[in-house]
């Protein structure tokens, strides 16, 4: 086994088959999701709070500078694997991945690729254990230097590591070829990159003159704080077993710019505009509002996709009636 950037051989490893790491030539293209052949044009709506996760530092796709472990005779890829690692503060439920694709070339039109998404915990990737949390398999029409996106679901947990693998498989029968999307322009994270058959271990894209590769992870993060009428006393909002059951206890506590969730329940005001618990007049209490937040009801008190929110099942009810005797009519 060979590996070479384009021709260029620079590793050898112990087999006589199998070649290279190399790409294409042609133009770059700036990042224009809707001109991938096999893209959604839309982000899978789940949530509110639609983030993107990336350490890609420009979404250009560059030719030339990709790698791939390839058969030296026939030039068709074998079994390669490109990874990226993100730490995550929040739990956060992947919709999609994007991908840079530098060339994509099957004899039939269109190859096979699967998009594994894990949860890593136990020592930073490539240690820890990985658990499989999500995968989705598509087929790539022949292109170049494009994004391709690839819907997936998961739901990875907070202060673990998400790790993203693009399983390409063995190209030799099929007469495939694949080369990721890379650039010259950074990262923020290390990419890496392995391939069985070129005797390379899990190990950085750059070992091998592979270059950052382009790639985005689209999805929901969990909110800031969380709010439950039912709750005990004492919870720091940080999730739906230690909600705060006071909503204005959330809102003070929160910083600007932060989600809340609030769970089905009547909620009312504690304190008055000075901040006194215990006005002349309890009429004289109010909800503040003191700062820029997102607060949205109507949660069970379970959920983890702001998709499973119901403000018909679950209504949440911001009252004044500080004596439990108000009548509606009507």
């Amino acid at each position: 086994f060979i590996i070479a950037l384009f021709g260029l051989l620079s590793f050898t490893a112990q087999a006589q088959n199998v070649s290279s790491i190399s790409s294409y030539s042609g133009p770059e293209i700036k990042y224009e999701p809707a001109k991938s052949p096999n893209a959604q044009n839309s982000v899978m709506t789940v949530c509110d709070n639609t983030v993107s996760l990336s350490q890609s530092v420009s979404q250009t796709v560059t030719s030339g500078i990709s790698i791939s472990c390839k058969y030296t005779a026939s030039g068709y890829h074998t079994e390669n694997h490109y990874w990226r690692a993100f730490s995550l503060t929040k739990d956060f439920n992947v919709t999609q991945i994007e991908i840079g694709v530098q060339q994509a070339a099957a004899s039939s039109g269109s190859q096979p690729i699967t998009v594994n998404v894990y949860e890593n915990t136990g020592g930073n990737f490539p240690a820890g254990v990985r658990t499989l949390k999500g995968t989705a398999s598509t087929s790539v029409p022949n292109q170049s230097l494009t994004i391709l996106i690839v819907p997936v679901a998961a739901n990875i947990a907070s202060n673990t590591q998400m790790i993203i693998e693009i399983f390409v498989p063995d190209g030799q029968t099929a007469m495939n070829s694949f080369y990721v999307g890379t650039n010259k322009d950074g990262e923020t994270g290390t990419s890496y990159f392995s391939a069985v058959a070129c005797n390379i271990s899990i190990v950085p894209y750059s070992n091998y003159n592979g270059h950052p590769i382009v790639m985005n992870v689209i999805g929901c993060e969990s909110p800031d704080i969380y709010v439950d009428a039912g709750a005990g006393s004492g919870g720091d909002g940080t999730s739906w077993n230690n909600a705060y059951n006071s909503l204005q206890d959330a809102m003070d506590a929160a910083n600007t710019g932060d989600e809340i969730w609030v769970a089905s329940g009547t909620y009312k005001p504690t304190k008055d505009h000075t901040g006194s618990t215990s006005p002349t007049d309890p009429r004289d209490k109010n909800f503040h509002l003191a700062k820029d937040l997102k607060i949205y009801g109507g949660f069970a008190g379970y959920e983890t996709l702001f998709s499973d929110r119901n403000t018909k099942a679950h209504e949440t009810i911001l009252s004044g009636d500080f004596s439990d005797d108000d009548v509606v009519e009507g």
